[in-house]
């Protein structure tokens, strides 16, 4: 899940334009439409131009809404995690408007408290609803509520301004009246309804994905490991960069000791000795380029191992990969199995369960540099941790590595 900037825009432009209708635009305009406007009390003035403001972008937000449901494939009614930039960007707009609305309340004093509870909450649930791409259907039928809110808003206005026995006035009521039970009643019952069958089938509805990049130093019984960790349960995949052991001795810091990046130094920093710089992306970009990656993609059974070659570039080894995608992915489960001995190397072996099968890992002990990650990780200091969809570039190998079966 992922906030693009694209939407980002588009509530902040809502936003601007929002405080411009209501500040500029109401004021010239209420005048020519409502001849009994300028003689009004201020309080009246205010909460007609609020009207006139919620006019404008409950018209917008809502006839989009409806072009999405009757005219759009972007909706269907039995998906759960499915995304729809039209339905987010209507919320983006949405969600631009009830803002400003709530900091014009706030400002002006508009309104009595159980609406401005209601624009508070409107503008949580805009954005809760704009960064998860999920249920779509059911945010898109909200929305088309939105379809009866311009005669509400428009009746509001004629009334303050005098003109309830008009024909308008009438006339308006009845649009109101036909809106309402359309928008609200029908369609507001059958997106309940689907939203409680998918509640009760789907066991998706449940589960929120976890989707994560965080660079981390983790606290052994031996020593401080750092590492990138990219989880993303949407794809079903998980990456680890290992950037093995500092060189320093920091491990008589307590668990809650916060480092520095400037503070970790590791051993060997020639570019030989790592994975390049240019072309990937790295959770602990700060730190560099990191010694090793594996990339782990459940749906397909993959694993892929990337190393720095002798030659230089990147080597990476794709193996068959056994377990499921964990339930956990941020606990780990790493034991220490002992010292050996491999072409001559005195190395420390380790074995995590961190996938929900045993890796073995091998880290030369002259110099600590790592095949992986290593032993029973007991605390952990989060250097960084953001939360996003992430790209699907970040499980591949990087663009013109040929990974090779062993």
């Amino acid at each position: 899940m992922a906030l693009e900037l694209t939407y980002l825009l588009t509530t902040t432009y809502s936003f601007l334009l929002s405080l411009i209708i209501f500040l500029v635009v109401s004021p010239a305009l209420l005048p020519r439409l409502f001849k009994p406007y300028p003689s009004l009390p201020e309080v009246k003035k205010l909460i007609v131009r609020d009207a006139f403001l919620s006019f404008c972008m409950a018209t917008t937000v809502g006839l989009r809404a409806w072009y999405i449901y009757l005219f759009s494939d972007q909706i269907p009614y039995d998906v759960i995690w499915h995304d729809s930039p039209l339905v987010r960007h209507t919320l983006a707009i949405y969600t631009g408007y009830v803002t400003a609305a709530l900091v014009l309340m706030l400002s002006h004093h508009i309104g009595q408290m159980s609406s401005i509870l209601h624009h508070f909450f409107s503008t949580y649930t805009g954005c809760v609803a704009m960064y998860y791409p999920c249920l779509m259907y059911c945010a898109n039928i909200v929305l088309m509520m939105e379809l009866s809110n311009p005669f509400v808003n428009m009746r509001m206005m004629l009334k303050v301004v005098g003109y309830e026995k008009t024909t308008a006035y009438i006339w308006n009521g009845l649009a109101m009246l036909v809106t309402f039970f359309l928008a609200r009643c029908i369609f507001t019952t059958i997106g309940s309804l689907r939203f409680l069958h998918l509640a009760l089938v789907d066991p998706q509805f449940w589960d929120l994905p976890l989707c994560i990049h965080t660079c981390v130093m983790m606290e052994t019984s031996r020593e401080f490991i750092t590492a990138g960790w990219y989880v993303d349960d949407d794809v079903r995949a998980t990456r680890l960069d290992s950037y093995g052991i500092p060189s320093q001795d920091v491990h008589y810091h307590s668990s809650n000791y916060i480092a520095k990046f400037e503070d970790i130094k590791f051993e060997s920093s020639l570019t030989n000795q790592r994975l390049p710089r240019n072309g990937i992306d790295y959770a602990c970009a700060e730190l560099g380029p990191p010694l090793y990656s594996f990339i782990m993609r459940y749906e397909e059974g993959v694993m892929y191992s990337l190393y720095p070659s002798p030659e230089g570039g990147v080597t990476c080894k794709q193996s068959r990969l056994v377990g499921m995608f964990p339930q956990s992915p941020l606990v780990t489960n790493i034991q220490f199995i002992g010292n050996d001995v491999i072409s001559g190397v005195r190395v420390g072996h380790f074995r995590s369960e961190f996938f929900l099968f045993a890796l073995d890992y091998f880290f030369h002990n002259a110099t600590g540099l790592p095949r992986a990650l290593l032993v029973n990780a007991a605390n952990n200091t989060f250097l960084t941790f953001d939360a996003g969809q992430e790209p699907a570039e970040v499980f591949q190998p990087p663009p013109g590595v040929t990974c090779h079966s062993p």
